[in-house]
């Protein structure tokens, strides 16, 4: 369960995910964000992770908030933000401090 944040892209950047999330949808459930919300097709999993000290991506993950340890994701241009609270709390507990924006939506991979 977790909260619907919506994607945002530029239309110069569509199709730079390589068929990634932010080419079939326009929402995202976060589910490391505490909320009434199941993924669905339409809204599928992703999760926010501190992959650098002060920096917050999401990505692509399981139901279960469970990422692919064989995939390497990237950006392809796409940010997810919402401006339910819980998304900014979700965001600071990682980073420590202070959050307020949109995160890059890492839902590119070149099939490892």
């Amino acid at each position: 369960m977790g909260i619907i944040a919506s994607i945002y892209t530029h239309p110069l950047y569509k199709g730079c995910s390589m068929n990634g999330i932010s080419e079939r949808c326009t929402e995202v459930t976060v589910v490391n964000a505490e909320g009434p919300f199941e993924p669905t097709k339409q809204r599928p999993a992703v999760l926010l992770e501190s992959h650098v000290p002060g920096i917050v991506r999401a990505v692509p993950c399981s139901r279960e908030g469970v990422k692919d340890p064989g995939i390497w994701w990237m950006n392809g241009g796409a940010f997810v933000s919402s401006s339910d609270s819980r998304f900014s709390r979700a965001a600071e507990k990682l980073v420590g401090g202070r959050f307020y924006g949109a995160v890059a939506l890492h839902d590119r991979n070149e099939g490892q």
